[in-house]
């Protein structure tokens, strides 16, 4: 049988509710030479019987935590080019073709990414997430999993994924793949995802967490300690000086996004589908006036 171009690996626990739409999205795919793995981290729901019904292949990873999960499907891909994203992602008809074509055209480039939007929130809430996300994505040189491709041969020369970050673990492959090639940020790849857990935390509180692994990131070498959520602070080691790290950072990416990012944001939003409307492209010059 021959090997498929592209694995698409999908860690799930309990997404029986948001599966089946994300493998309904990639069974409409325009590029047919796939095959599609399903992670399974412990669902007690009927998160395999569901991915199984769409053809899937569906493997168990005991481990807890989507490093694990995610590691587990890129060592069972057969592609030489190993798509993931998460189980509640709508994923656009020509997700695959893009990522193909970029790898194409940029022989060099180890990695593919993209941004994400929502596809279950208010036009209010996506417009700030869009603002807050991709300041923080491309102020920071983070990356999302929820869509990202990468080099099967590059994956395995780093030694896949980084389990010491339960947390980032995108973000940390993705600098280290840096080092052995080039990592595109393609602007028009862009997938839906569900706003679920933004919305349950706030959009602040969630921008927070992130912020916190970067802030690690910043001021020391070592991977950040386990936890269940960054605002957990007092797992961290900062102490009370915590405020102000916090605060310097803040002032660092609001420096960097004044001087730097800004023309980019702008760009960006021009190819959203919610910044269509005469009004809001009203607003998009303004970006750049800062």
């Amino acid at each position: 049988m021959k090997k498929p171009a592209i694995s698409v690996v999908i860690p799930a626990l309990n997404e029986e509710k948001y599966l089946g739409k994300t493998l309904a999205s990639l069974q409409k795919q325009d590029f047919k030479n796939f095959e599609v793995i399903v992670v399974d981290n412990g669902s007690t729901d009927n998160t395999v019987q569901i991915a199984k019904s769409y053809g899937a292949r569906v493997f168990f990873e005991p481990r807890k935590g989507v490093p694990f999960a995610r590691q587990a499907g890129f060592e069972k891909a057969k592609g030489k080019i190993i798509a993931t994203t998460d189980a509640d992602t709508i994923l656009p008809r020509n997700w695959l073709s893009k990522i193909h074509q970029t790898f194409l055209k940029n022989p060099r480039a180890v990695a593919v990414t993209g941004f994400f939007d929502f596809y279950d929130s208010s036009i209010i809430f996506r417009i700030l997430f869009f603002l807050l996300s991709r300041l923080y994505f491309l102020a920071t040189n983070s990356f999302s999993g929820t869509n990202i491709a990468i080099k099967k041969e590059a994956f395995e020369k780093i030694g896949g994924f980084n389990f010491d970050y339960l947390v980032g673990e995108d973000t940390n492959i993705c600098r280290r793949l840096k080092k052995i090639g080039k990592v595109i940020r393609n602007h028009s790849l862009l997938v839906k995802t569900s706003g679920r857990r933004f919305k349950k935390k706030g959009i602040i509180r969630s921008f927070w967490d992130y912020s916190y692994f970067f802030i690690w990131q910043f001021f020391r070498s070592d991977p950040p300690p386990t936890f269940s959520a960054a605002s957990d602070l007092e797992k961290l080691s900062f102490g009370r000086s915590l405020d102000y790290l916090f605060l310097l950072t803040a002032l660092f990416l609001f420096l960097k996004i004044i001087l730097k990012i800004n023309p980019a944001v702008a760009r960006v939003a021009k190819m959203e589908e919610f910044f269509s409307s005469p009004k809001i492209h009203q607003l998009l010059p303004r970006l750049n006036q800062f």
